[in-house]
């Protein structure tokens, strides 16, 4: 089932003197909407009272429970929901042990309660128990069986994708406390939904799915397990910042290199069978997985990690979690893995029915989207600008560019160059603003797949300047006095500061590299156009 949540979602509603509601998380599904409130620590109850007890007893101005529905009426009320979607409520307690609310049955609201014991539990997952409560309540109220489609879910959920501003300006000064939002943030929604063994998440750049990977592995650090991903860039770095947090359990791979390690004499793959079609790598893949099950003393992974899945999708992802997360080839129904993608982010994603592959492993797992409204380390002008190039016409995108040059948005700045020369000393302006500030590494120059074709390229020219530096698996966590350098292609799953696009200006850029490029950036872009 597809599920949307938010965490920390604040609406701009008036209630009990407040000028606004902060909702813990709000999950929507077919069934409704689903709003809960969570109380880390001990809480108690007495007398109908609730309290903390972690110094002492401190009682609650109001009942967790009363709060959430408070927050339901308020929205209800308040008109943000078409007529017709059911909203429950529950409440989250992860540290506390609680058997029931009142010792009287009928006013007992224990089925709507998440405690400690279902947090340690593997019986129920989240999503399970969210589902439970919305369908507990719909019975109760003698809702009917009617669910919304799709269509009608996405329509349902729109306002609380409008509630934060489209720009929000971002700063050096501030961007500190946005990573620390990141890592606390995400951590505390994959400790909502870590009770599924089976996850898929699909979100845009910057909504931290790589944090939640890296916390994925982190919890389960005493079992056996695998990252893979298909940019050997990203492999690189989740590498590094593993071996950094001292996490040896989890083997770190960039996807073909793990399958060619698997396979062996008339079933070895390599990098030359993945340039053929399709369906002939998925046959390929199958081959090689089937024997690697074979061999004496093959065991299981104990989890699969799957990041920037929408590369992988058609290269045969499913077998591979299918035969090696489970005793008897069924890893999809019983396994456990955890899969990020964004088909947005694939190349040419609906020639290649990236949504097809998808839903086929959605199927037997939880599926949660994360939302763009979610505070992230990305400028939302520049989301909003990349989404604009990546949803136009093709023959659209010089206009939109030339848009952009003349409304002068702070976080894009655009350069058009009439020679290479000339594009040379403006990347040395660059570096010499990147030494002043002693911050080379906060810099990435990334080039067009068009800068980089033919012999003596401009790309090779710049990978031979001595104050640059040409980015490899090896040298990616290497501090240096240069600028790095690499393709946009090869930067995929990364982000940082400032990027730098090298663009050709005799072609027409590919939308899909461009709206890569400016999706990599934290703060800001700058745009080189080169002309031979």
């Amino acid at each position: 089932m597809l599920w949307h949540f938010w965490h920390d979602l604040r609406l701009p509603i008036s209630i009990n003197s407040q000028s606004e509601i902060q909702i813990d998380f709000l999950l929507a599904c077919a069934y409704g909407i689903l709003i809960v409130e969570v109380k880390g620590g001990r809480v108690g109850i007495d007398d109908g009272k609730f309290y903390f007890s972690s110094n002492g007893v401190n009682y609650m101005d109001r009942s967790p429970f009363a709060q959430a529905d408070d927050y339901k009426f308020a929205i209800i009320n308040n008109n943000i929901l078409s007529s017709g979607v059911f909203v429950a409520t529950a409440c989250a307690f992860p540290h506390t042990t609680m058997s029931s609310t009142n010792s009287a049955s009928i006013l007992d609201l224990k089925y709507k309660l998440w405690t400690e014991a279902e947090q340690t539990s593997s019986k129920c997952s989240f999503a399970e128990f969210a589902l439970d409560v919305i369908c507990k309540e719909r019975q109760m109220k003698n809702w009917g069986d009617v669910i919304m489609s799709d269509k009608d879910l996405a329509i349902s959920i729109s306002p609380f994708s409008q509630n934060r501003p489209t720009f929000w300006n971002y700063s050096e000064e501030n961007y500190t406390t946005i990573v620390n939002w990141l890592e606390v943030q995400n951590l505390e929604v994959f400790r909502a939904i870590q009770q599924n063994k089976r996850i898929i998440m699909e979100g845009g750049p910057g909504t931290g799915k790589t944090t939640i990977a890296k916390a994925f592995i982190r919890k389960y650090k005493n079992l056996r397990g695998v990252y893979l991903c298909w940019n050997n860039l990203l492999a690189s770095k989740i590498k590094h910042d593993l071996e950094i947090a001292n996490i040896k359990n989890c083997q770190v791979e960039q996807y073909i290199a793990f399958l060619s390690k698997l396979s062996t004499g008339k079933d070895s793959i390599s990098f030359e069978d993945f340039q053929g079609a399709p369906n002939c790598i998925r046959t390929k893949v199958n081959e090689v997985v089937k024997a690697y099950r074979k061999r004496e003393g093959f065991y299981p992974f104990d989890f699969i990690v799957v990041d920037e899945a929408q590369d992988i999708f058609d290269k045969g992802i499913k077998d591979v979690i299918n035969t090696l997360t489970s005793v008897d080839s069924r890893g999809l129904t019983n396994g456990r893995y955890l899969v990020f993608y964004d088909t947005e982010q694939g190349y040419r994603n609906d020639d290649r029915q990236l949504r097809v592959f998808a839903n086929e492993i959605s199927d037997f797992g939880a599926h949660y989207i994360l939302n763009e409204n979610k505070r992230v380390p990305s400028n939302k002008c520049l989301v909003h600008c990349a989404n604009k190039i990546l949803h136009a016409e093709s023959h659209e995108v010089c206009n939109i560019i030339e848009d952009f040059s003349l409304s002068n948005p702070s976080c894009i700045k655009i350069n058009k160059c009439t020679t290479y020369r000339e594009g040379i000393e403006l990347l040395k302006d660059i570096y010499s603003r990147a030494k002043s500030n002693k911050s080379f590494s906060d810099y990435v120059l990334l080039s067009s797949s068009a800068l980089r074709c033919g012999s003596a390229s401009f790309y090779d020219r710049l990978a031979d300047i001595e104050w640059i530096k040409e980015l490899t698996h090896k040298n990616l966590s290497l501090q240096s006095e240069t600028l790095s350098l690499t393709t946009i292609l090869s930067y995929k799953g990364l982000e940082n500061k400032h990027i730098i696009l090298l663009l050709d200006a005799d072609k027409v850029s590919d939308k899909y590299e461009l709206y890569i490029g400016m999706s990599r950036a934290i703060l800001d872009v700058e745009i080189i156009f080169l002309k031979k």
